[in-house]
């Protein structure tokens, strides 16, 4: 049996109190079906066009496993985001359009090849959980400090961590400190 996927508008004439031949009977409005959740999984994608119309109610949005190498900063306007999944891609690197993600609870980038994090990371207050296993990070920056209250899981097994930070930086035993507990990283 094969399934098909459709994606569809629901397309409605406005009528409300108009009459044949007034100006307000002559269009046609468009509405969407609220999506909460998009899976673009497994598209093999490398860049992402997102339709911010269409996907205004996403809260969770699925785009693990494809060949993105950058965050399209056009994710930033999806302010109902929630939950943005972005694990085994190719990414290197954030900007600092990280910051328009300020409503994230979770944000999953393992399995990526990220070296560094912006500043604007530590911006994020609402960010609960955050992955980063599996990456190329030997430091975070020290805005992550910001977090201390509001990150429960702050995943970095996997990563080059240096003991200490640098210059404005923190290395894993820095990150212990704040975090405690809820830091998972397995030190060399």
């Amino acid at each position: 049996m094969k399934t098909k996927i459709l994606s569809f508008a629901v397309v409605f004439l406005a009528v409300g109190n108009c009459h044949a031949g007034s100006p307000e009977s002559n269009y046609l409005a468009v509405s969407y079906p609220k999506i909460t959740e998009m899976n673009r999984s497994w598209w093999g994608l490398s860049e992402v066009d997102v339709p911010t119309n269409e996907w205004q109610d996403v809260e969770t949005l699925y785009l693990g496993s494809n060949e993105l190498q950058s965050v399209p900063a056009k994710l930033g306007e999806l302010s109902q985001l929630r939950r943005l999944y972005l694990e085994n891609n190719r990414i290197q690197s954030l900007d600092d359009s990280a910051k328009e993600f300020g409503s994230l609870s979770s944000l999953f980038l393992h399995g990526n090849k990220l070296v560094s994090l912006p500043d604007a990371m530590g911006s994020l207050a609402n960010l609960t959980e955050l992955s980063l296993s599996y990456n190329k990070l030997q430091s975070l920056p020290a805005s992550m400090r910001n977090l201390k209250n509001s990150l429960k899981t702050l995943n970095l097994v996997g990563n080059p961590l240096q003991e200490r930070g640098e210059d404005g930086t923190l290395g894993w035993k820095d990150l212990k400190e704040i975090f405690g507990e809820s830091m998972l990283f397995n030190p060399r």
